[in-house]
């Protein structure tokens, strides 16, 4: 992560644009957080609906603690450095090229492209799971555009690896 994360910083500073280029600085930072952590509350629903209800069933919490931690700071890292590479970088990028509205689009496809083969459960899995982030990246791209803040979309995105972690680490313990 922090290769990348360090290559982000080092591009946006050869191109002259400064941190704001990755909307770390500027816009209504509160706002976003709050719209990240709503888009937190929808996926918890969606993560119970789903049977995550059962993460907090018959010792299985027990048994996931030594692995909390792990996909905590997993969850952090991987949020940050992810909406600083589409939100940050390429989003504005993209809106200076080709307009909000493409860029808008544009990240949102190449984020649900990109995750397309991260599923653990075949071929359906995988056609989900695109979908899946393809959505993510329509509301996350929605609030940073907004709010003209990344913050929210650094929580959101927190959210969706944190229960999906969970998920694939309760799987695997039962």
């Amino acid at each position: 992560v922090l290769p990348i994360v360090l290559v982000i910083f080092l591009a946006v500073k050869i191109s002259g644009r400064g941190l704001e280029g990755l909307r770390l600085h500027k816009g209504r930072p509160g706002l976003s957080i709050l719209g990240g952590f709503g888009i937190g509350v929808v996926l918890f629903a969606y993560f119970l609906a789903q049977g995550g209800w059962q993460v907090f069933q018959s010792g299985s919490l027990i048994k996931l603690m030594p692995t909390i931690g792990w996909v905590t700071v997993f969850s952090i890292f991987n949020s940050v450095m992810e909406e600083l590479w589409f939100r940050g970088l390429f989003l504005s990028r993209f809106e200076w090229q080709f307009g909000a509205r493409w860029a808008f689009w544009l990240t949102a496809i190449i984020f649900g492209m990109l995750h397309a083969f991260e599923s653990f459960t075949g071929t359906l899995g995988s056609l989900l799971l695109t979908v899946f982030t393809l959505l993510l990246g329509v509301a996350f791209s929605f609030l940073v555009q907004r709010t003209n803040s990344i913050w929210g979309a650094i929580v959101g995105h927190f959210f969706a690896d944190f229960f999906m972690m969970l998920c694939f680490f309760a799987t695997q313990s039962s």
